[in-house]
């Protein structure tokens, strides 16, 4: 190390600075038991040294007052690479398989370009070892590497020596990119494109509720209604590529159903949205109505503690059945007479009926002719024959009698 001595007033004194030990070559025992070799150190150096036993770091070790210390890092198991990664190499957008670490794998370039190249494992990341992939001219579309990220850009076919701008896609902005054509392969000169963050559409639920909602840009504001079932509406706000909740609610609608009163009598009601004030009628033999809310799915009686017993159902006194204005109440000691004088009445309808009858067969007869006393005779619209009648005093005809000629 280094000091700075001052003299004052005949004595020397130290005014900065300090000598600290040098440390000598040596081994670090690591925590996971693998042993770092180093050299000398001077005192405050540090050294970035690789692990041993197949174990991968770095680490990073510092040289303390003559004490060999560990700054940073650790020496781990390694890590295989996984499938489906993906990784730029020139302008394609390359995919790769799973692979262990500290292997290599050759791949052919995908479509669009020309070439193949070797990818490494280290550790779980893979590295481009060796090759490259070329853009063809004709119509396609390839990568910028840009700050946040990998930029697709799709082109039209471009002729050799042509130049081609294209403005940056959607979901990004900025001066756009500029693109070659030379030797059939396809030079990026410039690519100026600033990718602005997207939250992605998806759903949400809130209070029970699933919201589903289309993509949206940074910045933008969304307001969306409650589905079915639910009431209100809840307020988003895309950030970061995030949408966040900033507001609002949905609150569950109450269902058909029945609810009980304070003399826990059950009364079936309809449903209604939230906040919503219905009325239901009592049942059958109970008299009065529930003034009722929804209040966040439930119903509740709104009465005041004075209104209980105008707010409930009253069961309803009994009452005799009505009669009809039509009936009469007849006695029973008067039930046999009526029936005597129903019984002589129809008696009597019989007998007048017969003897109109008869009356009109006996003028049938006043001008009939004489027939032969073997004949009856059945005038028109008479039941039964007349018997064969002789001729009488004043042109009339008597019954024949057994012997007569």
């Amino acid at each position: 190390g280094n000091v700075e001595l001052v003299c004052y007033d005949g004595k020397v004194s130290v005014s900065s600075g300090t000598c600290a030990k040098q440390c000598s070559a040596g081994i670090y025992a690591e925590l996971n038991g693998t042993n770092i070799t180093y050299g000398d150190l001077d005192d405050a150096e540090t050294l970035t040294a690789g692990c041993e036993g197949g174990l991968v770091g770095p680490v990073m070790l510092r040289c303390s007052d003559g004490v060999v210390v560990l700054q940073s890092g650790k020496c781990q198991v390694p890590k295989d690479c996984p499938a489906d990664g993906k990784a730029l190499l020139e302008a394609a957008y390359i995919e790769h398989g799973s692979m262990i670490h500290g292997t290599t794998k050759s791949f052919s370039c995908p479509q669009g370009f020309n070439g193949s190249y070797m990818l490494g494992c280290r550790n779980g990341a893979v590295y481009p070892v060796t090759g490259m992939c070329r853009a063809s001219c004709e119509t396609g579309s390839l990568w910028v590497d840009q700050v946040d990220g990998p930029l697709e850009v799709k082109h039209s076919k471009i002729h050799p020596g042509q130049k081609l701008n294209i403005f940056c896609p959607e979901g990004s902005a900025g001066d756009g990119i500029k693109l070659q054509c030379v030797n059939d392969y396809i030079t990026i000169l410039s690519a100026q494109c600033t990718i602005t963050k997207r939250c992605p559409a998806g759903s949400q639920t809130v209070n029970g509720a699933v919201l589903n909602y289309a993509a949206q840009s940074e910045g933008d504001d969304l307001s969306a209604r409650c589905p079915s079932g639910f009431t209100g509406s809840v307020n988003f706000t895309c950030v970061d590529g995030r949408l966040t909740r900033t507001g609002g609610r949905c609150y569950p609608d109450c269902p058909v159903g029945t609810i009980e009163d304070a003399n826990n009598v059950s009364i079936t009601h309809l449903g209604a949205h939230h906040e919503d004030v219905i009325v239901a009628v009592c049942p059958t033999g109970y008299g009065g109505i529930l003034p009722l809310r929804c209040s966040d799915g439930t119903f509740s009686v709104q009465c005041s503690v004075a209104d209980q017993e105008r707010c409930s159902c009253q069961a309803k006194a009994e009452m005799p059945a009505p009669k009809s204005k039509d009936s009469v109440e007849v006695p029973v000691n008067m039930l046999v007479p009526i029936m005597g004088v129903v019984v002589l009445t129809i008696a009597a309808l019989f007998l007048v009926r017969y003897a109109i009858r008869f009356r009109k067969a006996r003028s049938l007869t006043k001008g009939c002719v004489a027939m032969p006393s073997t004949s009856t005779i059945a005038p028109s619209g008479l039941p039964f024959g007349l018997p064969a009648r002789r001729p009488g005093a004043g042109g009339g005809f008597l019954p024949e009698r057994d012997g007569d000629a």
